[in-house]
């Protein structure tokens, strides 16, 4: 019987060359996975940022513990810039019932937006008002008394966005 030597399908070089190939994908697609992770990452920390805006659940303190007086008919006022739309708390209290709050600004956005709105207070109260984007939010606490002086105790405001 004639045996014949089975033939060799690749030669070693090349079976070398494709190890080697293989090698270098298995890499890239690791390198490629990592890659695209650390963007992830970074997309969801970006989304967690813009839900909390949305939420309104960041907040910054303009003013804390802050006393005021004011001759009758007068106010005292505090100018602040706010980055995006959400509202301001303002807590006081009062010796008068004749304090008042305001709050003026035009929008940066929308430029054609102007908000004006005073509240009366009393002698202790809490006042929300909306806010838009501005670079001059006017904050005043007056006294609306034509005879008598009045100080104020601004427990806080502060601008939730």
């Amino acid at each position: 019987m004639n045996e014949t030597k089975p033939k060799k399908l690749v030669s070693r070089n090349v079976s070398f060359a494709l190890g080697i190939i293989c090698i270098a994908l298995v890499a890239g697609l690791v390198g490629s996975v990592l890659s695209y992770s650390s963007r992830i990452s970074s997309l969801n920390s970006k989304l967690n940022d813009l839900n909390y805006n949305i939420n309104l659940a960041k907040s910054t303190e303009w003013v804390e513990n802050q006393i005021v007086s004011q001759p009758a008919g007068a106010y005292s006022s505090w100018v602040f810039q706010a980055q995006y739309a959400g509202y301001i708390a303002v807590w006081l209290f009062s010796d008068t019932n004749e304090t008042y709050l305001r709050v003026i600004y035009t929008s940066r956005v929308m430029s054609l937006i102007s908000y004006d709105n005073q509240v009366n207070v009393g002698t202790n109260d809490t006042v929300l008002f909306p806010i838009l984007p501005s670079n001059g939010i006017e904050i005043r606490v007056g006294n609306n008394n034509a005879l008598n002086n009045a100080t104020e105790t601004i427990a806080y405001i502060k601008y939730y966005y």
